[in-house]
């Protein structure tokens, strides 16, 4: 789902499939500077002539096995000297970086332009530019592949008020040779709004003749936005804004081809765009609903590339043929009112498909009727209202041992307070008795102290889990809270824990103190880098060997536990040190996820693990509250297994998940789209094909919905075991459309809360 947050992973790129076509962009002339440029620090030795050693100045490896760095003379493109890595083979990635203070940059745009030659890079070569973990660019799908003449690469980030450190960097991923050189940072009052533009042109076929009748597609963030037909001597043209745009061109024969996105500023833009020449991979199959005419298809193949999704008009018979680009595996999916989604593999020039489809639509009155006639309404959310309303909460929850209220953001103040209104229900009406957050375990620990015993500040507290997320004025009044239910009904207590495993500097100062207390000296030197609080970038450029000796120490250190905890125990708790053994578990875990490509899964299965843990250490027949993400509380998901996929596996009807939902508003978010930080983001009141819209036409502004209390067949059954959009943000904003995916609420959620209109979470700082 959503990527981990203050890890070097963001920065990494993989190889794109085999056999693909590589688009490499012709060497443009130098561009001149802008009128405001500044270079930050004359230090940063952007044209890599000053060397030491055989490498640049002030410059920094990750370390990585196989990638060899050096500032050479052999090819340049300015100067002396240019940066060369060479990688013989490969699946990881190489990268040098320098850094400067963003004091002098903040509420600015930086871009770094820079000069990248290729030879025969089997994955990409890139540069990049980064502030903390707040803002990033590395070229995205723009990147460098194949072998290419020195061709200008540009990367920009907006700096947040509070960034601190800026990184600028090249890097490799897998094999071959590349070579940067004359990088020039700029620092400017950032882009000009938007305006409006026409992207015209034509698309000619392998001959160079006009080709009509081709659907040409406009490609942003990685999905079509809008699609034109080309008239009889091949033209197109398309209204849009400025920005950064792909193209593709689709014929009824031929193969069919693409340009990566690239900046479009001015008015007007003619574009050509030549078919392919080789065979293709033919692409075919049906849908598997009756389709009106005009119904187009997205297909689109997993790549470094921005530009290669192409829309494929559906036949009166629901049947589709068109040869693509030849790719591994391809991924289909509903345009406009078509809903559906699915990736197929290739086998060996055909990809044949049946694709599950619905279409998408207002929702039927019968529905609307159901939500109104069986949803509870919400007086108010907030938390100090009297709890009249909340009455018929205890016959949704029933005999659920585990409640995970879920949230389509992490910045809504309605989801936070609501939340908290249901927290002091179960907890006073329902016996609950841990409140477990989306938060590293250890740091958490802090935040109990002080609800359970008075211990410490909760301001202190709460900023010691340095997530912005949470970071806000309505946590703090749910902490306050259980702190006062905790002073006056003492034998009633409730505990605050964390369930993630995200970090790992306070969980190894934990062990370490625990290992000095019972004596183990068993040699520490290889999980050191776990005590610092930027183990997350370490990891990141650990390279196989140190990778390999780091896991291999942390199962040997578990092992001592292991074997040592009858004397241990002995030498202190049984609960001391199921604490210690845990906190060497919370390290396994972090460090799996610093080190995998896609921590996703692995994420999950641990946040599952350890609210299992926490349950199994506390008195028979406890109950929990979980607090996390909409896509971490849902029963099952498609794209992976989530937490709550297994934790409804393993507790069955004892696991309860409550989704939260939204139809317009605002909240805080990370802005991806402008690379700006957390921003207050705000979105319009939703196509009627949302999912919102059937809650938002009962006219209750706040409500909460057992969807077990569906009948067996009907309208409503059929609506909700059916996809439709919704919006689901999380912590991060990156497009309105491509974040509101669709879902079968049925199969994800037992209940709902609908909040129709949102306002942003209050920060603390």
């Amino acid at each position: 789902m959503r990527p981990l947050l203050g890890t070097i992973a963001v920065l990494c790129a993989c190889s794109g499939p085999p056999g693909r076509p590589q688009v490499a962009p012709a060497e443009p002339a130098r561009a001149p500077p802008d009128a405001d440029v500044r270079d930050p620090d004359t230090a940063l030795n952007l044209g890599f002539e000053q060397v030491a050693d055989d490498l640049p100045a002030g410059w920094q490896s990750n370390g990585a096995t196989g990638y060899v760095w050096r500032a050479v003379g052999d090819r340049v493109h300015g100067g002396a000297r240019s940066l060369r890595v060479e990688a013989p083979a490969g699946e990881a990635f190489g990268m040098m970086s320098a850094s400067f203070d963003a004091a002098r940059a903040r509420g600015q745009r930086v871009r770094l332009h820079g000069w990248i030659a290729t030879e025969r890079v089997t994955g990409s070569a890139r540069i990049l530019v980064r502030v903390d973990d707040k803002a990033f660019d590395n070229m995205g799908d723009r990147a460098i592949t194949g072998t290419a003449p020195w061709t200008e690469a540009t990367v920009e980030i907006d700096v947040p008020a509070d960034g601190e450190r800026i990184v600028i960097g090249t890097a490799l991923a897998g094999a071959g040779t590349a070579w940067f050189d004359d990088l020039r940072v700029e620092v400017t009052a950032g882009p000009p709004p938007p305006h409006p533009i026409a992207i015209g042109g034509v698309v000619v076929d392998a001959r160079g003749a006009a080709a009509p009748g081709v659907e040409v597609a406009l490609v942003g963030q990685a999905r079509i936005d809008q699609h034109v037909t080309t008239d009889a001597a091949g033209r197109f043209r398309l209204a849009t804004r400025s920005g950064s745009w792909g193209l593709s061109a689709t014929p009824p024969a031929g193969v069919a081809t693409f340009l990566d996105a690239r900046p479009y500023e001015a008015d007007t833009a003619d574009v050509k765009l030549a078919l392919g020449t080789d065979g293709g991979v033919t692409v075919r199959g049906r849908v598997t609903a009756a389709a009106p005419t005009g119904t187009f298809l997205s297909i689109s193949m997993p790549s470094e590339h921005t530009g290669d999704v192409f829309a494929v008009p559906l036949a009166a018979d629901g049947t589709f043929s068109v040869r693509l680009p030849r790719a591994d595996e391809y991924v289909v999916e509903g345009l406009g009112d078509a809903i559906a989604k699915r990736t197929f593999p290739r086998a060996g020039d055909r990809v044949d498909i049946v694709l599950p489809m619905w279409l998408a639509g207002p929702p039927p009155a019968s529905v609307v009727d159901w939500i109104a006639a069986h949803a509870i309404p919400l007086a108010s959310s907030d938390p100090a209202s009297a709890p009249a309303d909340l009455v018929p909460l205890r016959a949704v929850v029933g005999k659920a041992r585990i409640v995970a209220l879920g949230e389509a953001t992490h910045g809504t103040r309605e989801f936070f307070q609501l939340k908290h209104r249901l927290v002091r229900y179960l907890v006073s009406e329902l016996a609950f008795r841990v409140f477990a957050l989306e938060a590293n375990q250890v740091e958490c620990r802090a935040i109990d102290a002080y609800v359970a015993r008075g211990v410490g500040d909760a301001r202190s507290a709460l900023a010691g889990l340095d997530v912005w997320t949470w970071d806000t004025e309505e946590m703090l009044a749910l902490i306050e809270w259980l702190r006062q239910w905790n002073a006056g009904h003492p034998d009633r207590l409730v505990r605050f824990v964390g369930f993630d495993a995200q970090s790992t500097a306070a969980a190894y100062a934990n062990v370490q103190r625990y290992r000095a207390k019972v004596g183990d000296a068993g040699e520490p030197a290889a999980i050191d880098l776990l005590g610092r609080r930027d183990a997350g970038d370490a990891l990141a450029r650990l390279g196989p060997d140190e990778r390999d000796r780091l896991t291999a120490a942390l199962r040997a250190l578990a092992g001592r536990f292991d074997a040592g905890r009858p004397g241990w125990v002995a030498a202190t708790s049984a609960a001391e040190y199921d604490e210690a053994r845990h906190d060497v578990t919370l390290l396994e875990q972090a460090t799996a996820l610093h080190l995998a490509p896609e921590p996703y899964e692995l994420r999950d299965r641990a946040m599952a693990d350890n609210l299992g843990w926490i349950l199994d250490h506390q008195p028979r027949g406890t109950r929990i509250i979980a607090w996390a993400a909409n896509g971490h509380v849902a029963s099952t998901l498609d794209t992976f297994t989530n937490m709550g996929s297994h934790l409804r596996a393993r507790f069955r009807r004892d696991y309860l998940a409550v989704g939260f939902l939204f139809g317009e508003g605002s909240f805080r978010a990370l802005d991806l789209a402008r690379r700006r930080g957390v921003q207050e983001i705000e979105v319009p009141a939703p196509p009627e094909s949302h999912a919102s819209v059937a809650f938002s036409r009962t006219g209750k502004p706040l409500l909460l919905l057992d969807l077990r209390a569906l009948p067996r067949r009907g309208s409503a059954r059929d609506w909700f075991a059916a996809p439709h959009p919704v919006r689901d943000f999380g912590g991060a904003f990156v497009d309105d459309r491509a974040q509101s995916e669709p879902v079968i609420l049925l199969t994800q959620y037992d209940a709902v809360v609908y909040v129709d209109r949102t306002t942003p979470a209050h920060p603390m700082r």
